[in-house]
C-alpha cells in the first residue's frame, strides 16, 4: 500500500513538472541520470505551407502533417535540448563506437513530398539540422504518394456521401471529415492484413471508386529521382530505404519480402549511391512470428539497422533492427511524456528494491 501511494505521488509530481517549461530541462537531466543518454528518432511525415487551406487538408486533420511554422518551432525547441545529428553518427553511438556523452535527436522525413522539401530545406539549412529521407522506390519512378496517404487524401476530397467496396461487407458514411478519416483508418488497418498482390488489387479498386481525384495535384507529389539527385548534393541530406511499395510485413512471403526490402535498397543505392545508408525504414510492424526471419534477411544483405513504428527512445545496447521512433506532429505524445514514462519505470524499480530490502531487514 505504501509503495503504491509513493509511486502515485511521485508520478503526479512528475506529470505536473512536465507542464512547466523551466522544469523540463531538470526532468530531462534526472531522466538521463536514471535511464542513461538516448537517441531520439523523430519522424516527420509532411510539412504544409502556412496558408488557411493547410488547416483543412486531410493529412493535417489526420495529424500526419504540420505547417512550416509549427515544424520550425518544434525543431528549434528540440535542437536546444537534444542537438540533431546525422543518422550515420547516431548508429556509431548506439553501436558503442563513440561514447554517448549527451542525448541527441535524428530527423527522419518519412514521406518526402516535393512541397515538404521545398519549404523545409531552407529552414533546416538555417538551423544546420541534418535530415534523412525514407524513400520507397516506386514513388521515385511515378511520384505517387504512399498508398496509405492516397486513401486518406481521396476520401478527404471525394464528393461521395457513402462508400462501398467489394472486399468489406459494409458501407462507410462520408458526411463529415471525421467519418471520412475514420473510414480511411478502418480501410488502411484492414488492408495491412492482406498479401501484397491482394493489397495492390484492393487499393486499385478503392481508388477506382474515388475517381474525382484520379490525378492528384502537383502539391501531392513525392520527390522523383530528379528532385532527389539535387537534394543529394546537400551535405545535410541522406537517404534510407522504405522498401519498394511500403508493403505491410504481415502476410508476406519471403520472396516478396526480398523484393520489398532487399531489391529496393539495391535500386536506391544504384541511383543515389553517395548518400544512401543501409538502414530499413519500416512503415508497419514486423510479424512477431517472423521477425527473426526478416532480421536475418536484412543481416544477410548488409543492413546495419531497421527503424520500426513502435514509439520510444533508443539507447546503446538496443536491438539495432528494432529501433523505435517518435512522430513529430501536432497532438501526439511528446518526448517529455516518454521521458516521464522512463523515469516512472526507474522509480518503480527503485521502490520495489527498497521495499524488498526493508522486508528482508524486518525478518
Amino acid at each position: 500500500m505504501l509503495v503504491k501511494t509513493s509511486k502515485k505521488s511521485i508520478k503526479n509530481a512528475l506529470e505536473y513538472m512536465v507542464k512547466i517549461p523551466f522544469a523540463k530541462n531538470l526532468l530531462h537531466k534526472i531522466t538521463e541520470s536514471a535511464r542513461g543518454k538516448c537517441i531520439v528518432y523523430f519522424s516527420l511525415h509532411r510539412v504544409l505551407p502556412d496558408t488557411p487551406a493547410s488547416f483543412t487538408h486531410p493529412h493535417y486533420l489526420n495529424r500526419t502533417a504540420i505547417t512550416l511554422k509549427q515544424a520550425y518551432k518544434q525543431l528549434t525547441y528540440i535542437n536546444r535540448r537534444l542537438p540533431f545529428i546525422s543518422i550515420a553518427d547516431s548508429l556509431l553511438y548506439l553501436l558503442g563506437k563513440r561514447p554517448l556523452n549527451r542525448s541527441h535527436a535524428v530527423l527522419l522525413i518519412d514521406s518526402p513530398y516535393v512541397q515538404t522539401m521545398r519549404h523545409l530545406v531552407p529552414a533546416l539549412e538555417e538551423l544546420k539540422i541534418p535530415c534523412t529521407l525514407a524513400i520507397n522506390t516506386e514513388s521515385i519512378l511515378d511520384g505517387r504518394m504512399p498508398w496509405m496517404d492516397e486513401i486518406i487524401f481521396r476520401l478527404g476530397h471525394t464528393h461521395k456521401q457513402s462508400l462501398s467496396v467489394n472486399f468489406i461487407d459494409r458501407s462507410f458514411t462520408l458526411h463529415s471529415m471525421t467519418e471520412r478519416l475514420s473510414a480511411a483508418a478502418h480501410l488502411i488497418d484492414y488492408l495491412t492484413q492482406s498479401t501484397p498482390d491482394v493489397l495492390k488489387s484492393r487499393v486499385h479498386h478503392l481508388c477506382d471508386q474515388l475517381r474525382e481525384v484520379a490525378i492528384p495535384p502537383v502539391s501531392e507529389r513525392i520527390c522523383t529521382l530528379l528532385h532527389l539527385e539535387k537534394l543529394s548534393l546537400n551535405p545535410l541530406v541522406s537517404f534510407i530505404s522504405a522498401g519498394k511499395s511500403r508493403l505491410p510485413l504481415q502476410n508476406i512471403s519471403l520472396d516478396d519480402a526480398k523484393k520489398e526490402i532487399v531489391e529496393a535498397k539495391n535500386e536506391l543505392s544504384s541511383w543515389l549511391s553517395r548518400s544512401v545508408l543501409p538502414i530499413y525504414f519500416s512503415q508497419f510492424a514486423f510479424d512477431r512470428r517472423r521477425q527473426k526471419e526478416f532480421i536475418g534477411l536484412m543481416l544477410d544483405n548488409d543492413f546495419l539497422a531497421a527503424l520500426i513504428p513502435q514509439k520510444g527512445l533508443c539507447r546503446p545496447g538496443d536491438n539495432m533492427f528494432r529501433l523505435k521512433r517518435l512522430a513529430l506532429a501536432q497532438g501526439v505524445k511528446s518526448f517529455e511524456q516518454f521521458e516521464l514514462q522512463g523515469l516512472s519505470d526507474a522509480i518503480d524499480e527503485m521502490l520495489l528494491v527498497t521495499l524488498a530490502k526493508d522486508n528482508k531487514s524486518s525478518e
